[in-house]
């Protein structure tokens, strides 16, 4: 059974999943705006980041991290997803954190969680994004100045340095949303997870990503004359990519 961030998909083993109101808001807003062709300046041009989670290119693998905080009293947690560039999902991890000083550490904490789950050897491109522009700043910044991360940024590089290509970007809410259910689901526990297979409550977020990127490919393939070409329903593609 598919789940997702409202309704059943905030159940696990008969218990309810608190959902942040805003940021859920927030994710349905912008995807809103983004099928519909909004969030567009007046010259036509569309914002970035982009609105919705894409896959990497081929020969990459893209890791989606993000921090959970709160201030009273002080705790925190972790969310880190890892898919290759043709959507499939490899780990997954969800961690507490039981004291924490600020949301800026639960945002590098996800940082190097996210680097961790990165196979040892992976001859791969490694992309990684945020939705923590501060985070993403600090990292390509990083030797101009010091913060109250720079332990772990010094950590996470030296991690890094056995990759081909590393990078930290910035991105949406709306494109981040599979690292931010699995952080809220460590908050919800007070536990620390890793998974193999996609857990039920993510399911619905990655074939929503999934269908997004298939929908996207299918749009750009209508603009170039193909012959021969057997069509595949987006709902079936995304599923493949799935599983």
């Amino acid at each position: 059974m598919l789940c997702g961030p409202c309704g059943e998909a905030g159940m696990i083993a008969g218990m309810a999943m608190p959902i942040d109101p805003s940021a859920a808001m927030e994710w349905a807003l912008e995807t809103c705006c983004h099928l519909l062709g909004g969030d567009q300046p007046a010259n036509g041009r569309m914002t970035a980041p982009s609105m919705q989670w894409q896959m990497p290119e081929a020969g990459s693998l893209k890791i989606n991290v993000d921090g959970a905080y709160s201030q009273e009293p002080s705790t925190g947690a972790t969310g880190a997803v890892l898919r290759d560039s043709s959507g499939n999902f490899f780990p997954a991890s969800a961690r507490w954190l039981d004291s924490l000083g600020s949301a800026l550490l639960a945002e590098a904490e996800a940082l190097r969680d996210g680097v961790r789950l990165i196979p040892g050897g992976t001859r791969e491109r490694i992309i990684l994004e945020t939705d923590s522009q501060e985070l993403a700043s600090l990292w390509n910044n990083r030797r101009m100045h010091r913060s109250e991360i720079a332990a772990i940024l010094e950590d996470v590089e030296e991690m890094a340095s056995n990759f081909i290509s590393f990078q930290v970007l910035h991105t949406r809410l709306s494109a981040n949303f599979a690292a931010h259910l699995c952080a809220q689901h460590a908050s919800s526990f007070l536990a620390n997870f890793v998974w193999l297979q996609p857990p039920s409550f993510l399911q619905n977020c990655l074939q929503f990503d999934c269908k997004q990127c298939c929908l996207m490919n299918e749009a750009n393939g209508s603009k170039k004359k193909k012959s021969g070409s057997t069509n595949v329903s987006v709902h079936d593609t995304a599923n493949q990519l799935l599983w």
